[in-house]
């Protein structure tokens, strides 16, 4: 951990500057940290904590930490404001988390089968039910006698999507334990598990177009006339690819 002071992004910072949860780091930081562009860092100032991604290392070491206005702005934190940065995100128990509005990470793993992994990065208050979902996904496989694996984050809060709603944890390293630990190796499926503000259940993902097709098919079998449903990329914003 490391206390620093919390600085703009440079004129030109074009990566950070407009980014939503978005930070650079000078040199000197981001080493004493162990952190590299993509990495996620903890960043808290005595009153809330948020995370941010490390969109770049940026030169002067005189500013160590340059946090997007958005960011600052979303979440109340203060130009110059003094803070602690750390690497590991998750802070606190589940229990203690939700008590708090904190951030937990919930691993249920082997630490050996590479079938499926079960994976919602973006739990509790910050797209709610997704978490809720997934643990019930991991059950129903495990009863049914499937090898699976669940990883998910749990970000309590009323601002729990500004504070907590970060992209790409899976291109992080050290800054979610669970994650590392479910990440060394390569599974035959994983299924992820969002939320969106649009008028549709979106069946994305990089697996083929049959397999999408046939999950949508089942769903609407099962909840006929309530939800629509889709699974071409082309008809979907969001394509999880």
């Amino acid at each position: 951990m490391v206390s620093v002071k919390v600085f703009k992004p440079r004129s030109g910072q074009d990566a950070v500057r407009n980014k939503r949860w978005a930070c650079s780091l000078s040199p000197r930081c981001a080493s004493r940290l162990d952190v590299s562009a993509n990495d996620h860092v903890r960043i808290e100032d005595g009153k809330k904590a948020l995370c941010c991604r490390v969109r770049e290392i940026h030169e002067k070491d005189k500013y160590p930490l340059r946090v997007s206005e958005k960011t600052r702005d979303n979440t109340g934190l203060e130009h110059h404001a003094e803070v602690s940065v750390r690497k590991q995100i998750p802070g606190k128990s589940y229990m203690k988390a939700r008590r708090t509005g904190d951030l937990a990470e919930t691993v249920w793993d082997d630490l050996k089968q590479s079938q499926i992994l079960i994976y919602a990065p973006h739990g509790g208050d910050t797209e709610f039910g997704t978490d809720d979902a997934a643990i019930r996904l991991y059950r129903k496989l495990q009863n049914s006698g499937f090898d699976c694996s669940l990883w998910a984050l749990h970000g309590f809060n009323p601002n729990s999507f500004a504070r907590w709603h970060v992209s790409k944890p899976g291109l992080t390293l050290g800054c979610y334990p669970g994650l590392d630990q479910v990440s060394d190796r390569t599974y035959e499926l994983v299924v992820s598990f969002h939320v969106q503000s649009k008028g549709y259940t979106g069946i994305g993902g990089a697996i083929d177009d049959s397999f999408r097709k046939c999950v949508v098919e089942e769903m609407d079998s099962r909840i006929r006339d309530r939800y629509e449903f889709r699974w071409r990329h082309n008809d979907m914003r969001w394509k999880g690819v």
